[in-house]
């Protein structure tokens, strides 16, 4: 008998597809739901692969539309950013994954939804407050949470054997040494080769030295790193920037690695396998003995040669999907311009192709592609996790950085000073709230109307310059506008009587002089500047 039927917020990947057999496992029937929020997918491969382990009914919904205009536009408006640096991608995009998932479980008389958040992220947090506030009554299945699942699955190596037993379909492209989520406003990587920040980037040409457990070794016929080579308690010296095998120049500081950060007998004994999960990519290879270079080591040495090699500290080239690399971005830059009302894009035109975009998912798909191509929008931070620890992460966010960039400027222009001031303060408000799950709490819902009312007069037009991964704003205009050129102008007097400055610096003088005479700096206490 059937324990009832759960909604799960499916992606098609190993994760969520063992989860779905899990389910069914433990007598739930299962209905499946992917949601299309802009997200490099194969939604119809996805599709076939829910119905083929037993999905009861599998939901694909297209949610690109309202993610822009009920979820992107209000971040724009609140110019949202959280600890001054991200500009909620993932954040804000599970309220609208959830809210979905709610519709469909109420309509399908679910009693349980479920998810494959890991226990120690914001999204678990995201996803059940979201489904808790839209759906109070249901029940949330949590399998990293649940012992029996987590005990089972230890990692990687229990999911694929798990489906390989079960015939789920297994990845054939090795998997990044990171993981990444995407969506139409951004894309995230963290975890994997990404969690430590400490470690300095080792330059382009990396020079690897092992020293092996005394008395071991390869074997005839067998080079270092061979499977049968005792490597148990070996040390691993990584040379930044080494030229070459037997020369000495640009050798630089080295790095040595011994337990636990270098433990191949947990890996196996295979070098190769250690550094293959430490994210090299072997792109040349030679093994011989270098006689000397470390003394009294003496040992067998590897030298590679090629793009770089091993980097646990700064982000791989080749992490990026969303964005070029600032360097090889063209050398021409293109020149935009965007139009507000009510403080949300209404349009946006390429002053040099004539190309106009006026649907919200039109113009920030657009900026996308304009910001991506000119490298705009990658960050690398280390954030606060609303859980209480810090993580890594690495973010690429080009459309919503140029709309960023531009909002400010045109907000600026026609809000009142001491209204965007206080503004400013619930747009932190608002940013704290999103990241940490609370779309639909009624603080959030208070914010999002106060922020929304601020941008009545916020209308108006922004050019600006894309550029070699920059935002340069290069004028605006408004009908609105608070902006007076005779009233600021230093070659007309205007309205204006110089001689009222004189009173108004008194004024304020009052509190600073009473402030520094009762602290004792007065007369000849005075500092001299």
């Amino acid at each position: 008998m059937s324990k009832g039927t759960v909604v799960l917020a499916y992606s098609g990947g190993l994760d969520t597809s063992c989860i779905l057999v899990w389910l069914k496992e433990q007598g739930y029937d299962v209905i499946t739901y992917l949601a299309n929020i802009g997200q490099d997918e194969d939604f119809e491969a996805a599709q076939k692969k829910a119905e083929s382990l037993g999905a009861k009914k599998v939901f694909i919904e297209d949610l690109r539309s309202e993610f822009v205009e009920d979820f992107i536009w209000p971040t724009v408006q609140a110019n949202a950013v959280y600890e001054d640096r991200y500009l909620l991608g993932t954040a804000v995009a599970r309220p609208c994954i959830g809210r979905r998932q709610v519709e469909i479980a109420r309509r399908e008389g679910a009693q349980f939804v479920s998810h494959g958040a890991t226990g120690k992220g914001n999204d678990q947090i995201r996803f059940e407050l979201t489904c808790y506030a839209l759906y109070p009554e249901v029940e949330i299945i949590a399998p990293w949470r649940i012992p029996e699942f987590y005990n089972r699955f230890r990692g990687r190596k229990d999911l694929m054997e798990y489906a390989q037993k079960h015939g789920i379909p297994v990845p054939v492209t090795p998997r990044a040494p990171w993981s990444m989520d995407a969506n139409l406003m951004h894309i995230s990587y963290e975890s994997g080769i990404l969690e430590n920040p400490k470690l300095p980037s080792l330059g382009r040409c990396v020079c690897v030295s092992v020293s092996p457990h005394p008395g071991s070794s390869p074997g005839p016929g067998k080079s270092l790193g061979h499977t049968d080579t005792d490597l148990s308690s070996a040390t691993l010296r990584l040379i930044p920037n080494f030229m070459g095998a037997g020369e000495g120049e640009g050798l630089g500081r080295c790095t040595q690695l011994g337990p636990p950060e270098f433990q191949p007998q947990l890996l196996g004994t295979s070098l190769f396998h250690w550094l293959r999960r430490r994210g090299l990519r072997l792109t040349a290879l030679k093994a011989q003995g270098v006689p000397g270079l470390f003394k009294p080591y003496n040992a067998p040495h590897m030298w590679y040669k090629g793009p770089s090699l091993l980097n646990t500290s700064h982000a791989p080239a080749d992490l990026y999907l969303m964005t070029k690399n600032p360097e090889d971005s063209p050398n021409i830059p293109d020149v935009l311009e965007i139009e507000f009302r009510n403080g949300v894009p209404v349009k946006v035109t390429n002053e040099k192709e004539g190309k106009s975009k006026d649907s919200p998912l039109e113009i920030f798909s657009y900026l996308n592609e304009i910001g991506g191509k000119h490298g705009v929008g990658r960050i690398d931070i280390v954030e606060n996790r609303f859980i209480g620890m810090k993580s890594r992460g690495i973010y690429e966010t080009p459309g919503g950085t140029i709309l960023l960039k531009a909002h400010l400027d045109i907000e600026t222009f026609t809000m009142d000073k001491e209204v965007r001031r206080i503004k400013q303060g619930l747009g932190i408000k608002f940013s704290e709230l999103v990241y940490n799950g609370f779309w639909y709490s009624p603080e959030c819902d208070f914010v999002r109307h106060c922020i929304a009312k601020s941008q009545d007069n916020v209308e108006g037009k922004v050019q600006l310059s894309v550029f070699k991964g920059q935002v340069y704003i290069l004028g605006r205009e408004s009908p609105k506008s608070l902006y007076n050129e005779e009233l600021v102008s230093m070659d007309v007097q205007g309205d204006y009587d110089p001689c009222d400055a004189s009173g108004f610096i008194r004024i304020n003088a009052v509190r600073l002089r009473e402030h520094h005479r009762l602290q004792g700096f007065s007369g000849s206490n005075c500092a001299k500047e």
